[in-house]
């Protein structure tokens, strides 16, 4: 068979002139015939590689060889690649490939995604690379949720970012106070909780006994001791919970109460029965010849400190009056 082929222009017989309202206007690029019926998938096969992108009845430089009349030939980048791909923000794409049918991979630095484009892009027949301009971004971990009695500081949540953690007066962080947005878009550790501060119960002094115990302690809260009859305290007689969880002191002993100490005694001796001083111990005066005692001679320590009796004490011995004598006196 043969023929002419014409392109761009329509013609009212062989060899004949065209009008105005019949002339073309536009441009026409990569025509090419195939010798046979091209299916989608070769249509897409051409599109993306550059093997058969020249038709085998008639290709493109064959119609270039022939264009007659004042058009203009502009240079194509067709099958010509695509360039050195650029390079996203916070990313990386390997850019020692450009030629046509090319595929790179699109990459995030750690603790970014990647928000648009695609993983791979392919360079098209046309000089271009497939797909949108890859754009990366930090990944997020999101709000996690308010503090129960205490706050969080923070308003943002990508990767990187920190939130701090404090409580409200009375209560106490249970956990760390500071967390990160880590690089898989999940906070470090989990998230803290506040807890009511409360001072630890003391026990009392084996001798003594806190009086109306509480179950727990809150700050402001005291806590009262008292001791035992026959003991008295050392110490502060209530503490006081704080702020921070501890007492504002330390709790108080018992102390057996004693008695005070004796002194000498004028004409007489003073001598102990038991231990000296003590609860129920027993003090005893005896007196030199010649003297005697005026009061008890064996005062006893009571269980609140005190002497059972005044201090007795020696003092002259007189004799008697004689008795009368019968027929006589007594000079």
């Amino acid at each position: 068979a043969s023929g002419v082929l014409v392109l761009g222009q329509d013609q009212d017989q062989y060899g004949g002139e065209f009008s105005p309202p019949e002339s073309y206007k536009g441009e026409l690029t990569q025509f090419n015939i195939w010798s046979e019926f091209l299916t989608p998938s070769a249509v897409k096969e051409i599109y993306t590689k550059c093997e058969r992108y020249v038709g085998d009845v008639r290709g493109w430089p064959d119609i270039q060889s022939g264009v007659k009349g004042k058009l203009m030939v502009k240079t194509s980048t067709f099958c010509r690649g695509c360039g050195i791909p650029s390079m996203p923000e916070n990313g990386h794409v390997d850019q020692s490939k450009s030629a046509a049918g090319a595929k790179v991979k699109v990459t995030c630095n750690e603790g970014y995604k990647l928000h648009t484009g695609e993983e791979e892009r392919t360079c098209l027949v046309h000089g271009k690379w497939s797909g949108e301009e890859p754009e990366c971004k930090p990944l997020t971990c999101g709000f996690e949720g308010y503090l129960s009695n205490g706050k969080v500081e923070g308003n943002s949540y990508s990767y990187g970012d920190t939130v701090n953690y404090s409580c409200n007066p009375g209560f106490k962080l249970e956990g760390e106070a500071v967390r990160t947005c880590g690089k898989e878009g999940r906070w470090t550790l989990d998230m803290p909780s506040c807890i009511a501060i409360t001072c630890p119960f003391m026990e009392s002094d084996p001798h003594g006994i806190v009086i109306y115990p509480m179950s727990e302690y809150l700050p402001t809260n005291e806590m009262r001791f008292n001791c035992n009859d026959g003991y008295q305290m050392d110490g502060p007689a209530k503490l006081t919970c704080q702020d921070d969880g501890n007492w504002d002191g330390q709790k108080p002993a018992c102390q057996a109460k004693t008695c005070n100490f004796l002194p000498s005694i004028e004409n007489g001796d003073v001598s102990h029965i038991g231990s000296e001083g003590s609860p129920s111990s027993d003090a005893q005066v005896e007196c030199k010849p010649g003297f005697k005692v005026k009061g008890d001679p064996v005062i006893t320590c009571k269980d609140d400190g005190t002497w059972s009796q005044p201090m007795p004490e020696c003092v002259k011995a007189k004799c008697e009056d004689p008795p009368p004598i019968a027929n006589g006196n007594i000079k």
